[in-house]
């Protein structure tokens, strides 16, 4: 009777592993519309929660939004077990960039080699006096990295504006 409890407690446990190891990377997206407050989302998630591929959307308005690059991520596991979250992140087609790190503990995050490619008019979103110079082009910030303790933000950016355009 004690083993058979014993193997149904084991089979469960096994179950559950399986499950949490194997979970989709679209599991990610509704945690992240919670935090944007529905501004956020992921779309095309591929991979597990674990090591995965999604392209982040900044929703502009009822029938609008304005896709990202593809963005790849690989949490470290191993990381968990200390009591951090790592996760190396990473951009389709950027060239010889080395991938992003984010770590954040219980009071604080910091993110290294920062590459945030984006559509410039997301400037416009962000921004309602600039809405109607209806910008185009590219947008880049830069940092070797930005951490964010005590509710402060420190670091230092760049921010690259490639094929600058405006109505």
């Amino acid at each position: 009777m004690i083993r058979r409890r014993y193997f149904v407690l084991l089979a469960v446990a096994y179950y559950a592993v399986l499950l949490l190891v194997s979970a989709p990377a679209s599991l990610l997206d509704k945690p992240l519309q919670r935090f944007s407050n529905g501004r956020l989302s992921l779309a095309n998630a591929q991979g597990t929660l674990w090591r995965g591929s999604a392209t982040p959307v900044l929703q502009t308005g009822k029938d609008s939004a304005i896709p990202f690059y593809t963005l790849h991520w690989n949490i470290r596991v191993l990381a968990l077990l200390r009591g951090q979250f790592k996760a190396e992140l990473g951009w389709d087609n950027i060239a010889l960039a080395p991938p992003m790190e984010l770590t954040v503990g219980w009071k604080s995050a910091m993110l290294t080699h920062v590459l945030l490619p984006m559509p410039a008019k997301v400037i416009s979103e962000l921004s309602p006096f600039l809405k109607p110079a209806q910008l185009s082009g590219n947008l880049r910030i830069e940092s070797e990295q930005l951490s964010f303790a005590d509710h402060h933000l420190q670091g230092s950016a760049v921010a690259v504006w490639r094929q600058a355009g405006s109505a």
